[in-house]
């Protein structure tokens, strides 16, 4: 399955801004409803089988929507295939145009492009030479100011 992402914008079909019930009536699968956190105030809808997670705001409109990477998941990003670029690679490119915030300009797990409220995160696992390590896990896109707010 292919996503194009638009930074600001939308996942697929999934649009910043979307009412919960519009959200899932976009989606070929039930979600999943947890707390992302003990805190969480309101709900997280996860498409497990679509590797999706969306987050609300206070009026239950689409605020954050997340990918995590499967096999058969691409999301796609100005053409780019985001799971099957290494993850340095990736945020030279995107970094061309954008200003990021990242733990590592040599080798980074977390990234945050604040302007496209863009975000790329991989875990750093123990072995360096695991070649599923050199690429990002997961990428997510959010409504202008996402990353501007207390969390």
């Amino acid at each position: 399955m292919e996503f194009n992402l638009v930074p600001l914008y939308s996942v697929g079909d999934i649009r910043i801004g979307m009412a919960r019930a519009e959200v899932r009536a976009a989606m070929s699968e039930e979600p999943k409803a947890f707390l992302k956190t003990p805190t969480s105030e309101r709900p997280t809808d996860a498409f497990q089988e679509l590797c999706v997670q969306v987050y609300y705001d206070s009026d239950d409109r689409a605020e954050y929507i997340e990918i995590s990477r499967a096999p058969s998941i691409h999301p796609q990003l100005d053409g780019a295939h985001v799971f099957e670029i290494p993850a340095t690679e990736l945020v030279q490119q995107l970094g061309r145009d954008a200003d990021y915030d990242s733990d590592s300009e040599d080798d980074p797990t977390d990234v945050v492009f604040p302007g496209l409220s863009l975000s790329l995160w991989r875990p750093y696992g123990d072995d360096p030479d695991d070649p599923e390590s050199r690429y990002f896990a997961t990428v997510g896109i959010g409504r202008v100011g996402y990353y501007d707010i207390e969390k």
